[in-house]
């Protein structure tokens, strides 16, 4: 039989080159939340799979954080939301900007 686990039975903790016992002791202690912690960098040469909404519009050229908010308002950039925090997968990126080079081919073409 399964169960349904809440956030307060489990605690996942994940560092990226923590090289100092007592910073992962201080890292799990559970007393911080998500929004409060770092992001965790990326190894060299291999992208995030996801950006916040303020990272994704540094992405895209450094486009203004709301149109972020407004692409995701109107359904066009799907998203996840952590607590307050809108994440973007960065397929969902790719895809956008395939689609407006579609379109821009298309607009050539006539």
């Amino acid at each position: 039989m399964s169960r349904l686990v809440s956030p307060q039975d489990v605690h996942v903790v994940m560092l990226v080159g923590v090289e100092d016992d007592d910073r992962l002791e201080q890292e799990s202690s559970g007393d911080d939340t998500v929004e409060d912690r770092p992001a965790a960098a990326a190894p060299p040469g291999i992208p995030p799979l996801a950006y916040d909404a303020e990272t994704a519009a540094e992405q895209l050229g450094n486009v203004p954080t709301k149109a972020i908010y407004r692409l995701i308002e109107s359904g066009r950039l799907k998203f996840i939301q952590i607590g307050r925090k809108y994440i973007i997968p960065r397929c969902e990126l790719v895809r956008l900007l395939e689609e407006a080079e579609f379109k821009c081919r298309a607009e050539e073409a006539r």
